[in-house]
C-alpha cells in the first residue's frame, strides 16, 4: 500500500514538502529569512509560483515518493484561496 501523501491546504504544507525551510528558499531562489516572511503572511506573491512549480518538479524527480507531483498551479491557486478564507 503507497504511504498517504502529506495533505497540501495551507502554505506551511506547501512548504512543508520540502526538507527545510532553506531548502524551499534555495530552491526558489529566495532567501530563507523570506520563507519565514511568507509563513507568517501566510501568502507566496504568485511572481514565486513558476519557480515553486519547477522546483516541485524537480524534487519529485528525485523522490517520487514525497507527493512534489501534486504542486501545480491549481493547487498554489487552492492555497492561496483557503488561506483568504481563514482570514476573511
Amino acid at each position: 500500500m503507497p504511504a498517504e501523501q502529506p495533505k497540501l491546504e495551507t502554505i506551511d504544507d506547501l512548504i512543508g514538502l520540502w526538507p527545510s525551510d532553506a531548502d524551499f528558499g534555495r530552491d526558489i531562489g529566495i532567501k530563507p529569512n523570506h520563507v519565514g516572511v511568507m509563513k507568517l503572511r501566510k501568502k507566496i506573491s504568485s511572481e514565486h509560483w513558476p519557480a515553486i512549480r519547477e522546483a516541485a518538479a524537480r524534487r519529485h524527480n528525485e523522490d517520487p515518493s514525497k507527493g512534489f507531483d501534486r504542486v501545480n498551479g491549481d493547487l498554489l491557486l487552492d492555497i492561496h484561496a483557503h488561506m483568504a478564507s481563514l482570514t476573511s
